[in-house]
């Protein structure tokens, strides 16, 4: 098996994209995203709402996480890039 780099932090959440290319985790911090494959990052951006947990979309090319009290509460990014979409 691979595995990925990770700072050392505690992880809170694990998860693949549907499709098993992309990986996400997340610790009270940041999300970090790779490629399954090859171990390598995709993308690293600041985590909003420590206590919603982020998933990826079904081709891992986004990432969804639940914002309270925000409006729209459920914030939609790139993954590599952590840019807000829609």
């Amino acid at each position: 098996g691979r595995s990925v780099e990770e700072d050392g932090g505690a992880v809170d959440v694990v998860s693949f994209s549907a499709d098993g290319r992309r990986l996400l985790a997340a610790d009270g911090e940041w999300v970090r995203v790779w490629d399954a494959a090859t171990g390598l990052p995709v993308g690293r951006f600041d985590r909003e709402c420590p206590a919603a947990a982020p998933q990826l979309s079904p081709d891992g090319g986004r990432v969804f996480e639940i914002v309270p009290h925000a409006d729209p509460c459920v914030r939609e990014r790139d993954a590599a890039s952590g840019r807000v979409g829609r």
